[in-house]
């Protein structure tokens, strides 16, 4: 259940994902798996990010953090960093948001996992963006296209080329990528 909410969150089909990842949830408890427990929480807060439930988004982030933390699954609390810090840069809190995506950088490099860290100097060069700290948020997109195309990963390089245009003509604060975008390669199967 809890991949089947993950594919219908990256379709947009939010209600049900919600729904299987609830259903994830309440099976992982009942069996005592907390790390199934930690991953559906983390997907309920992805999908709550897209539909604007911020508040919500933060508290299940932070649960999964904790059970991520407590189990000693790096990856794990890697990937609830991220999405916290996402979130958080959602509701303008970029200091917040840059410290936990720069606690998720350091347990992506201790893991070796490349696309984690692509991801997340992204995301850092984002936030940095809204800080009005343009040569930051060009030396982390460029830091990520490098990393993006040394794994080969088109997509992720097209997000920081985008990323490295942004500090130039900033009218907006950007907008974090969606979170139905495609999975960094450390959460497929996850």
């Amino acid at each position: 259940m809890h991949n089947l909410g993950g594919v219908c969150a990256q379709s947009g089909q939010y209600q049900d994902a919600t729904d299987l990842y609830l259903r994830a949830l309440d099976l992982f408890r009942e069996t005592g798996d907390q790390v199934g427990e930690a991953r559906a929480l983390n997907g309920l807060a992805n999908v709550d990010r897209c539909l604007g439930h911020h508040g919500r988004a933060v508290d299940r982030n932070r649960e999964a953090l904790y059970l991520f933390a407590r189990l000693g699954d790096q990856a794990g609390e890697a990937s609830a960093l991220t999405d916290l810090g996402l979130v958080e840069q959602h509701l303008g809190e970029y200091a917040r948001a840059a410290e936990h995506q720069q606690r998720a950088l350091d347990l992506f490099r201790q893991q070796g996992n490349r696309a984690g860290e692509a991801d997340v100097l992204d995301n850092l060069g984002t936030i940095h963006t809204c800080l009005g700290q343009p040569e930051q948020a060009i030396g982390y997109h460029q830091r990520a296209l490098t990393v993006y195309r040394e794994t080969g990963d088109a997509d992720g390089e097209a997000w920081a080329l985008n990323g490295l245009g942004r500090p130039h003509c900033r009218p907006n604060p950007p907008r974090p990528r969606p979170a139905h975008r495609r999975p960094r390669r450390g959460d497929r199967g996850r």
